[in-house]
C-alpha cells in the first residue's frame, strides 16, 4: 500500500515505518529531497585497463585516451546529477537531482599488460563473472601498491579480440551494494566506432549503489520498490518516446531514477547495505560553510535518516527542526538557532561528530529580548549533543553583521 505524507512529503509515495527502524532500515527515509538539504555523496572509482598482446584496440595510455575514459564517468554522473522525468506512469514524484556524483582522478587509471587474458573465450555470465572476480584479485587485492584497494570501486575495461564472433559492449557489476568491481566489456570498441555507452556505466554502477534491474527483457521484476514502473506493456522496449527511461531498465534513453530507488541508494551509501559506502570520499570531515542548509521562516521540518552535513544549520526565525536520527556536523561546524525557532531532537535523533581528532562547535541559541530566544528541546536522555567543543547551548545576541 502507498501512502501520503503531510507537507513536502505529500508528493511522494511512502510506507509506513516506526521512526526506530526508519533511521537506517526505511529507504523513505533517505530519499534526497529537498536535495539543497542532501549533500552529494561522492563516489572514488579507479580505472583498469587491460592491455591484450596486441595492444591497439584498447584506450590508448594518451592525454586523449584517458580523458575519453573520464568523460564517460563524468557523463554517467551527469545522469545522476540531472535526473530525467520517468516517462511511464510512476507512483513517485520526479526528483532532479539523485545527489551522487562519481570520481576518477587522472592518475588513477591504470594500464596493465596482460598476455593471458583472452577475453573472446569467456562466454558466458558465469564465465565472466568469474574471470572479473580473479582479475580484481590479482590487480587490485593482492597488490600492496594499489591505491585505494578498498575504499573504491574498480572499474575493469577489457576487450574481446578481433577474432571474436560476436562483439557486443557490456558490463557486470560485483553485486547489488557492493563496491568491489564493475566489468566493461568492448567499451573501447563501442567508442571507437562512434557509440558513448556512458549509459551503461551509470546502470552498472548503479548496481554497486544497490539498485536491481525493474524488469527482465521477457517480464517484469520486482526490484523492491512499488514506485518502479511495471511491465509487461513495454518490455524489451528499446528506443522510443513510450519505452522506460529508467537507469535500471533495458532502454536507450537511460536517465532517470524514482524516489524509491534514490531512497535505496543513499541508504547504502550512508553504511546500511553492504560495503558500497565505503567507497564514499568523506567530505564530511572538511567544513564547507557554503553549503549552509537554512530552514525557512515559519516553516516546520522532520529530519529522518542519518545524515553526514558538509556545513552549518541555521534554523531561521519561527522555524522548528525536529531530528528523529543522528545527524553528524563537520569540523567547527555550528547549529545556529534563530530566535523563535526550535531544535527538537527526538526519536533517535543526536548531533555528532564523526572524525577523528577534531570537533563540531556545538548549538548557539539566539535571543531576542528577554523571553524571545531560541529553543533546544529533548524527548529522551539519549537524545544528546556530542563530541562538540561546547556541548552546552550558547545563548547569544545575534551579531549585527549576521546575513540571516
Amino acid at each position: 500500500m502507498i501512502l501520503g505524507l503531510a507537507g513536502l512529503w505529500g508528493q511522494f509515495p511512502v510506507l509506513a515505518q516506526p521512526v526506530a527502524e526508519g533511521c537506517y532500515a526505511d529507504w523513505q527515509s533517505y530519499v534526497p529531497y529537498p536535495p539543497a538539504q542532501w549533500p552529494v555523496k561522492r563516489i572514488r572509482l579507479v580505472a583498469h585497463i587491460i592491455v591484450p598482446p596486441d595492444s591497439s584496440h584498447i584506450f590508448p595510455d594518451t592525454v586523449d585516451g584517458r580523458y575519453k575514459i573520464m568523460g564517460l564517468i563524468q557523463d554517467a554522473s551527469y545522469k545522476y546529477r540531472h535526473l530525467q522525468p520517468m516517462r511511464l506512469p510512476t507512483a513517485s514524484a520526479y526528483i532532479p537531482d539523485g545527489r551522487v556524483e562519481f570520481v576518477l582522478e587522472y592518475a588513477h587509471i591504470f594500464y596493465h599488460p596482460r598476455a593471458d587474458w583472452d577475453w573472446s573465450v569467456h562466454n558466458t555470465h558465469s564465465k565472466r563473472v568469474r574471470a572479473a572476480l580473479r582479475m580484481y584479485k590479482e590487480l587490485v587485492l593482492d597488490d600492496p601498491r594499489m591505491v585505494h584497494r578498498q575504499d573504491a570501486i574498480h572499474l575493469l575495461f577489457a576487450e574481446r579480440s578481433q577474432a571474436s564472433v560476436r562483439r557486443q559492449f557490456e558490463g557486470v557489476a560485483s553485486g547489488i551494494g557492493s563496491k568491489d568491481w564493475v566489468l566493461m566489456l568492448d567499451t573501447w570498441h563501442e567508442v571507437s566506432r562512434g557509440g558513448w555507452p556512458s549509459g551503461l556505466m551509470a546502470h552498472e554502477l548503479g548496481h554497486n549503489l544497490g539498485l536491481f534491474h525493474t524488469t527482465t527483457k521477457t517480464g517484469p521484476l520486482n526490484d523492491g520498490c512499488d514506485d518502479t514502473p511495471t511491465y509487461p506493456v513495454n518490455t524489451d522496449c528499446w528506443h522510443g518516446d513510450t519505452c522506460s527511461n529508467n537507469i535500471m531498465d533495458y532502454n536507450a534513453h537511460a536517465g532517470a531514477l524514482t524516489a524509491c530507488q534514490l531512497g535505496k541508494v543513499h541508504q547504502a551509501l550512508s553504511g546500511h547495505m553492504a560495503t558500497v559506502h565505503q567507497a564514499v570520499i568523506p567530505d564530511w570531515c572538511i567544513h564547507h560553510p557554503e553549503h549552509t542548509i537554512f530552514i525557512a521562516r515559519d516553516s516546520s521540518e522532520t529530519w529522518c535518516g542519518e545524515r553526514r552535513l558538509w556545513g552549518d544549520v541555521v534554523l531561521l526565525p519561527g522555524s522548528t527542526l525536529r531530528l528523529q536520527c543522528p545527524v553528524h556536523m563537520p569540523p567547527g561546524g555550528r547549529i545556529i538557532v534563530s530566535a523563535r525557532a526550535r531544535l527538537i531532537l527526538s526519536g533517535q535523533g543526536r548531533v555528532t561528530h564523526s572524525c577523528e581528532g577534531t570537533h563540531w562547535q556545538g548549538v548557539v541559541l539566539r535571543k531576542k529580548g528577554k523571553h524571545d530566544s531560541g529553543r533546544l528541546e529533548k524527548e529522551a536522555a539519549h537524545n544528546q549533543l556530542e563530541n562538540c567543543r561546547q556541548c552546552e547551548p550558547v545563548w547569544t545576541k545575534k551579531p549585527k553583521n549576521e546575513a540571516f
